[in-house]
């Protein structure tokens, strides 16, 4: 009877010990349970801050103005509402004049728009998320939690790693005066923006036309460095930088190099070796050309090209209703890609990011200095050697609002790449 009595003893004491330490584990799975969901929660914020700051980063400017730090402010606060938080339940909300600041330099004072400097080249946002109630340490007296995340963003000079093999020459020096009234020469450029700007592919075009083919890689590629360039993309090595020297490809670049430039517009030849859409060359997401035909003002023609982009406007619906449109002579043994191979196309491959060059130091060898970035619309397809293609000059790439902005990689001297800092 004494064995009994003890062997029960035995067996009430290990029900305690059992249940103790099931507090204790469900007390850890607690923990980790709620240490878990605020480590997502940071990390949505901190997605959140992210997204706000390189947005608003990409507007800034120099002066900057209340209204350069308006637009900045308005880019982060809305592209950071559309992230969420809390297990993707709550929309993340940026408050303007709070959590989106600005500075001068990176370990200053951050401070809302209508307190900043003239010289702002940061911005900070920050979202601070209170009354993160525990799940399970809520019943052992833990307190709500504050989550919140910080990043600080730049506009960073990059170095284009794609550019076209075409560079622009800058009329810096007794620049004639822009088309369009009250508008005034690119400073230290002299093109202007909104204006046409016309070239050869042939002999005519001359050095000291409005642009030239480039070689960038040195290396004498001709045409077919110029035909690569324009259905792909130059891969630079070593990276473009100013005051570096390009080679010019003055002359006959032959209709090869035509043919490549007239892929963007959604234009193909048939036959072996034409970089066709099967080949992965896809048109832009229109075709649709400008001439003084059908655009006479001659200029300004990019907001209309944005809304073909949205309407996937070919060329026409064949070569020959294109060229009646525009009043070119694009040969007929090019075939017009329709809306719906326009509808798969890069978006941004008649937009070019570009060298801008000083055309007076074409000396021996046909070498010119880089001067800076341009971003520019391709306008007109290739028709012969002797006529002229067309850009529209869009402005300096990285300015505000130019759609080169974000061209390239952080880390050079070429347009403006949003870049984290913190």
């Amino acid at each position: 009877m004494k064995r009994q009595r003890h062997d029960v003893r035995q067996r009430g004491a290990v029900a305690v010990l059992v249940a103790l330490i099931l507090v204790v584990l469900l007390g850890a799975a607690g923990i980790v349970l709620d240490l878990g969901r605020l480590f997502i929660a940071k990390t949505e914020l901190q997605n959140a801050a992210d997204a706000c700051a390189l947005a608003a980063a990409r507007e800034l400017a120099t002066p900057s103005t209340l209204a350069v730090l308006t637009r900045a402010e308005n880019a982060g606060v809305t592209v950071g509402a559309r992230h969420r938080a809390d297990f993707q339940e709550d929309t993340v909300q940026f408050e303007r004049d709070r959590d989106v600041t600005f500075s001068s330099t990176l370990d200053g004072s951050y401070v809302p728009k209508a307190s900043a400097p003239a010289d702002v080249r940061y911005v900070r946002c920050t979202r601070d998320v209170p009354g993160f109630l525990p799940w399970f340490m809520g019943l052992l007296g833990a307190g709500s939690q504050t989550v919140g995340a910080t990043a600080v963003a730049w506009a960073q000079p990059g170095n284009p790693s794609c550019p076209i093999p075409l560079a622009m020459c800058s009329k810096a020096s007794n620049p004639p005066p822009c088309e369009d009234a009250g508008v005034s020469p690119d400073p230290g450029t002299g093109l202007c923006v909104g204006q046409w700007y016309g070239g050869r592919f042939g002999a005519g075009g001359g050095i000291n036309g409005n642009f030239n083919w480039v070689d960038f890689s040195g290396g004498g590629g001709g045409s077919q460095e110029v035909q690569d360039g324009l259905e792909n993309c130059v891969a630079l090595e070593d990276q473009l930088q100013v005051g570096d020297l390009v080679d010019a490809k003055t002359g006959v670049l032959g209709a090869s190099a035509g043919t490549s430039w007239n892929t963007r517009f959604g234009l193909y030849k048939s036959g072996a070796g034409n970089p066709g859409p099967e080949s992965g060359a896809y048109c832009d997401t229109t075709g649709y050309a400008y001439t003084a035909t059908n655009w006479p003002q001659g200029r300004n023609a990019y907001d209309d090209y944005t809304a073909r982009q949205a309407a996937n406007a070919p060329y026409g619906t064949s070569t020959q209703q294109g060229n009646q449109v525009t009043g070119l002579d694009v040969s007929s043994a090019y075939k017009a890609s329709t809306s719906a191979e326009h509808a798969r196309g890069e978006t941004n491959r008649r937009v070019i990011a570009l060298p801008l060059v000083d055309c007076s130091t074409w000396g021996p060898g046909h070498k010119a200095v880089v001067t800076g970035w341009g971003c520019a619309l391709m306008l007109t397809p290739y028709q012969g050697p002797t006529d002229d293609v067309v850009l529209e000059y869009l402005g300096l790439a990285g300015a505000p609002g130019v759609p080169c902005g974000t061209f390239g990689r952080p880390g050079g001297t070429g347009p403006l790449v949003p870049t984290l800092v913190q």
